[in-house]
């Protein structure tokens, strides 16, 4: 290296290591519906590790919401993915379409605030969400 030059870059992260340090639970489904990963996040979560879940229905690993696997986006807030296995689970599920992989789809999940209690509906706080975003919009005009 030469005085001035700028110091080389150092080696970027693999997926694999990009994937597993994700601060969110995926999966990833195969057109046939079965889990083909997981990640550190996920087999917390769903108390799983990724080689027993890897090859199963994700309806054996998770409830799925209603329109999930149709090749669209879902996404579902405060919904019960609950199982026999992991009993009820609350999260905010989002799935979407792997780009340019027909009927592959990666699905987040994010663990629902620990406050609120199972069966409680997340509905009653959507009066705070809408006042706030109405106190938003007033400040803009």
């Amino acid at each position: 290296m030469r005085p001035g030059e700028p110091a080389p870059l150092p080696e970027s992260p693999n997926f694999a290591e990009l994937f597993a340090g994700l601060p969110i639970a995926i999966l990833v489904v195969d057109p046939e519906g079965l889990v083909r990963n997981a990640n550190g996040e996920c087999e917390l979560l769903l108390n799983q590790s990724e080689r027993a879940m890897r090859g199963l229905p994700l309806a054996d690993v998770l409830t799925p919401p209603p329109g999930a696997g149709d090749g669209r986006a879902v996404s579902a807030f405060d919904f019960d993915i609950g199982t026999e296995r992991t009993g009820r689970l609350r999260v905010d599920y989002y799935e979407t379409p792997v780009a340019d992989h027909d009927g592959w789809r990666a699905i987040a999940l994010h663990a629902t605030s620990g406050t609120r209690k199972v069966g409680q509906s997340a509905e009653r706080g959507g009066a705070r969400a809408v006042i706030g975003a109405a106190a938003m919009l007033g400040h803009e005009i």
